[in-house]
């Protein structure tokens, strides 16, 4: 209930709204938020093997990671580390689930969504991106992308299937595949 609240603001991201969260509460995605007097002001999603990346494409992920996608943060709280802070109760309890990584898109123009994965710990496993040319989908991966086992593709159907397991991406950009680094400095 608290995400379909969320929905109704008008100042969050427009793709928040309640088939959204349906869907993907459906699957067995999962959202960690972080509120303001009783506001949502920042939010991230996970999913355990598979979520809409854009333009109909989906990304699947392979276990024991998990797929990050759909950050936001209004952007009255840009700059205050909300993200990195949600991300970082998101990775806690995502280890106590059983996944010990997670994954993640992001656009390599888009140098805010890099710089709130550093301050992560991510690093780049490698680079994954798509093309779609007279409605086929052609997709490409790194030899590091492809070493982890991210893919790229379009359903069959409109419904895609729950998860089995318990960054938006420009078309025809390299996005790297990032996750968190467990190694932390001194």
């Amino acid at each position: 209930t608290e995400l379909l609240e969320a929905a109704a603001n008008p100042d969050l991201d427009l793709e928040l709204d309640p088939e959204f969260i349906h869907e993907a509460t459906t699957r067995g995605d999962l959202a960690w938020g972080a509120l303001e007097h009783g506001r949502l002001v920042s939010y991230t999603w996970r999913a355990s093997s598979q979520a809409p990346f854009m333009d109909g494409v989906w990304v699947r992920v392979p276990a024991p990671f998990q797929y990050g996608y759909k950050s936001y943060t209004l952007p009255s709280h840009r700059g205050l580390g909300m993200y990195p802070a949600t991300g970082r109760v998101a990775d806690e309890q995502s280890l106590e689930l059983g996944y010990p990584a997670m994954l993640h898109l992001v656009d390599v123009s888009n140098i805010a969504s890099l710089r709130a994965a550093n301050q992560l710990g991510s690093r780049t496993g490698g680079y994954a991106g798509y093309l779609k040319l007279f409605g086929r989908l052609l997709t490409f991966r790194s030899p590091g992308a492809r070493s982890i086992g991210v893919e790229l593709y379009l359903p069959r159907s409109a419904r895609v299937p729950p998860n089995s397991q318990g960054p938006r991406v420009a078309p025809n950009r390299p996005s790297p595949v990032r996750f968190p680094s467990h190694d932390t400095g001194p």
